[in-house]
């Protein structure tokens, strides 16, 4: 876009505007380029001119993002107007072309200005402060939440165990003595299951911990679809949707149990979603050297409300008793095995979420 119309310059007079444009110069970044760091001096401001950037604020370990500056926006102000560090860091989220205004003279135009000038700027940095004081407001309840849910998950897992070891040699002991063939199947089914109980808090603590430990195993993508239907047979056959499963033979490092809980998200959602009408597909291919899991639904999309903020914590929709943190953990899971999730939705036709992960060596 054309410099002159980026609203940085809609604060300054015609003479003003065209002074601080012609010692604008031209800078470019690519995505995911830092373009300035936390505490680093404030020599100049933003304009943006094609592109994204996020701005972002260390608390603890993470990265909290501030706001993001787009085509027409500015950024940098603040340190530059009252001559400190920088407050936030600045990365590229996309290829950026941006100009550039040292301190130097926009500080010389800001005092041949009227006050106006000034007091628009201070308006757009108040607005920044009163975002970035929300963030923050948010970020913090989030910590306490998450710390009282490592702390119940815990007390669950301590819990838990002894009961659960109960139910397991309970079952072990009615297979080993009843060999019928249901009996056998059935007393497996209540084996696994009940591990899997215990690998959902798990999951639970690992995910407030933010350290999800993997036991990785070569798997074929075969085998997970066919350890997930088994698991599921009756949640299918009750739910009244139609599922169709097609697997492909390629094998992918993964750990089992935990990828077993992105489809059981993934599908329970789904069939929620559809309320005993419609159709899910779980699928897989290779693309290059990755494989691409898709689960997709015939079901009403996505609510727009909840879409950019889909994988957030506490996040949910629709749901009395919904936590808000399974898709959380789906992403924490998909991430730890260095894979990617994403999803495309519309509005009455249905979703689709896309999982990728790398080959097997």
């Amino acid at each position: 876009m054309e410099l002159l119309k980026n609203q940085f310059f809609a604060c300054f007079g015609e003479t003003g505007a065209q002074s601080l444009a012609q010692r604008a110069t031209p800078s470019s970044f690519e995505a995911n380029e830092i373009i300035f760091e936390e505490s680093h001096p404030s020599d100049c401001i933003y304009l943006v001119e094609e592109g994204s950037v996020e701005l972002t604020k260390s608390s603890g370990s993470k990265w909290v993002r501030i706001a993001v500056a787009q085509d027409g926006d500015y950024f940098g102000e603040l340190g530059v107007i009252d001559g400190s560090a920088r407050s936030a860091r600045a990365t590229a989220v996309t290829r950026v072309q941006a100009s550039k205004i040292p301190r130097a003279p926009l500080m010389e135009v800001l005092h041949m200005e009227p006050p106006r000038a000034a007091l628009q700027l201070f308006e757009r940095v108040l607005d920044q402060l009163r975002a970035t004081n929300n963030r923050y407001v948010a970020e913090t309840v989030r910590k306490e939440k998450m710390h009282f849910i490592g702390e119940m998950a815990g007390a669950i897992i301590h819990d838990f165990r002894n009961p659960i070891a109960a139910i397991q040699l309970a079952a072990e002991l009615v297979s080993d003595k009843d060999k019928d063939p249901t009996t056998q199947k059935r007393c497996d089914l209540i084996v696994k299951q009940s591990q899997r109980m215990v690998l959902m808090v798990q999951e639970l603590l690992d995910f407030a911990r933010g350290n999800p430990v993997l036991k990785l195993e070569s798997l074929s993508i075969a085998s997970l679809f066919e350890q997930f239907a088994t698991l599921n047979q009756d949640f299918f056959e009750q739910s009244g949707v139609r599922v169709t499963i097609q697997p492909i033979a390629t094998k992918v490092e993964l750990d089992t149990h935990r990828m077993l809980r992105v489809l059981q998200n993934l599908v329970q959602n789904a069939i929620d979603a559809l309320n005993g009408k419609g159709e899910v597909e779980i699928s897989a291919r290779e693309n290059g050297r990755d494989v691409e899991i898709c689960v997709r639904d015939t079901g009403p999309g996505i609510p727009e409300s909840i879409r950019e903020t889909f994988f957030d914590p506490f996040v949910t929709h629709g749901k009395a008793n919904g936590t808000g943190l399974g898709m959380s953990i789906v992403q924490m899971i998909v991430d730890a095995h260095k894979g990617k999730i994403s999803f495309t939705t519309e509005t009455a036709k249905g979703t689709s979420f896309l999982i990728r992960l790398p080959k097997a060596h």
